[in-house]
């Protein structure tokens, strides 16, 4: 399996471990070194990530992954993807349209996210 081949399949598990609150797999799909910025501007790290939604402070209830692109070369990949989301982030509810962006970085034989942003966009109809 090729990289980018290897990243799509990884980001169908990070999604799916997003959706289902999977603590353990959200924690072997993120470096630990994360570095996130959400659509607020706060940026957060691995340990903040996981203990929100350990918490409960962020969870959700719908991950629709609209179209995805992604390119890889000499262990780093980025990833821009579209998605309509909804759920739950420190007790006020949302939905609605946003884009990610993720850099993946390969140490060994592992890909892990090392560096992420998403923000809310409108127009995806």
């Amino acid at each position: 399996m090729n990289d980018k081949d290897q990243i799509l399949a990884l980001e169908q598990r990070l999604a799916a471990a997003m959706l289902n609150n999977d603590i353990a797999e959200l924690g072997a799909l993120i470096a630990d070194d994360l570095l996130f910025v959400g659509p607020d501007g706060t940026i957060v790290g691995k340990t903040d990530d996981l203990d929100m939604r350990r918490s409960g402070r962020l969870t959700f209830s719908a991950l629709d992954v609209l179209d995805r692109r992604v390119t890889a070369s000499a262990g780093m990949a980025h990833v821009i993807a579209r998605a309509r989301l909804s759920g739950s982030a420190n007790g006020a509810a949302f939905a609605g349209n946003f884009i990610y962006t993720r850099i993946w970085v390969k140490s060994g034989d592992s890909w892990r996210v090392q560096a992420g942003h998403v923000s809310a966009i409108a127009g995806l109809g």
